[in-house]
């Protein structure tokens, strides 16, 4: 009666407002069917929706309606798309290139934030393989070295945090929502800062990326080699310690197993290599990373991109294409340079055809 008395109250006073139901994975891996939410848990609020099967984006095309070809994208949050909406993610955006350009081909984005090619792998031959794809896309980004084997994989899908009782309360519950907000308060100074009095109340449009010092890009790089020095710092050199390289070496061994589970089934795999945010803006970064997984990819008969050109080469108009500082995911611009450079590829490659 007591916890009750405290949730009706909370309730009575606006609670919850779902700030954290879109921080809970279900089973499959992916988003909640059907979900629709506004994040405004991280840098800055963006709103989800998902189709009836989990995927963030429109409901599959199936009979007359079907596309000639069907891309799945594979990933983590860069993938997913964190921090803007579905129309500005890259699978989004890349369907709409590829349309432009005359191609009848569905870009189904079955990502979901968290975890490494381990989990991918398991979204791969859990749920992609039944969308029975003509190319799955999977993308690298540099902390995936790091997270290989460190997310649980559920009834065999990966998940960010599972929809267990725990997670029910903490997302669906004005108790759970408040208890939550106070531990992150407590923990991340940068959570603090990011959920002041103002940061609720900005809206969901394009003002929300106009974000101070984005055009400091050398000291956005040097920012992120410091915050990170510990995980995607690591990878950013030219020789890993131990640790990493054993890191690395599983990672390398997931590779061969996602391309094995891809040509079993036909699908052509399109390996995608996400720069870092230094490795953009500071032309002395290492790339040793990027030159063993393309060894690696091509040896074993795959297709590769490597994302880092497009960026360096983006138009100065578009202006800064991350959340940088605040964040160093892309923003829709940046998410715009992916799509336009994966399209080239898949058509380059003969991946994809009109």
């Amino acid at each position: 009666m007591f916890f009750g008395l405290i949730e009706g109250t909370l309730r009575w006073c606006g609670l919850p407002d779902g700030t954290f139901r879109g921080a809970f994975a279900t089973s499959t891996g992916l988003w909640q069917p059907g979900e629709s939410v506004i994040i405004k848990t991280g840098a800055v609020p963006y709103r989800v929706k998902a189709n009836s099967h989990g995927f963030r984006g429109p409901e599959l095309r199936t009979g007359l309606a079907a596309a000639r070809q069907r891309v799945v994208a594979i990933g983590d949050s860069m993938t997913d798309g964190f921090f803007v909406d579905n129309h500005a993610t890259y699978p989004a955006q890349l369907s709409r290139e590829l349309l432009q350009r005359g191609l009848d081909v569905e870009v189904v984005n079955a990502a979901r934030g968290g975890g490494s090619i381990d989990r991918f792998h398991s979204i791969l031959r859990e749920v992609a393989v039944h969308l029975a794809p003509d190319v799955v896309l999977v993308t690298f980004v540099t902390n995936d070295v790091v997270e290989v084997g460190s997310y649980k994989l559920p009834r065999g899908i990966g998940g960010a945090l599972s929809t267990s009782l725990p997670g029910w309360f903490l997302g669906n519950t004005a108790i759970g929502e408040g208890l939550m907000d106070l531990y992150l308060r407590a923990r991340s100074t940068r959570y603090s800062e990011q959920h002041g009095p103002e940061s609720g109340r900005r809206p969901l449009d394009n003002d929300r990326y106009l974000i101070a010092g984005g055009t400091n890009y050398r000291e956005n790089a040097l920012t992120f080699l410091n915050r990170y020095s510990g995980t995607d710092g690591m990878v950013l050199q030219d020789r890993f310690i131990p640790v990493v390289q054993a890191s690395f070496d599983r990672y390398l061994g997931h590779i061969d197993r996602f391309y094995a589970t891809c040509r079993a089934h036909g699908i052509e795999m399109l390996f995608l290599y996400l720069p870092a945010y230094p490795q953009v803006y500071l032309p002395d970064t290492s790339m040793r990373a990027r030159d063993l997984i393309q060894a690696r990819v091509e040896r074993l008969g795959g297709k590769f991109l490597d994302l880092t050109p497009a960026f360096r080469a983006a138009p100065k108009e578009l202006g800064p294409l991350h959340l940088a500082p605040l964040d160093y995911h892309p923003n829709p611009s940046g998410y715009a340079v992916m799509a336009r450079a994966i399209a080239a590829r898949l058509i380059d490659a003969g991946l994809v055809q009109r």
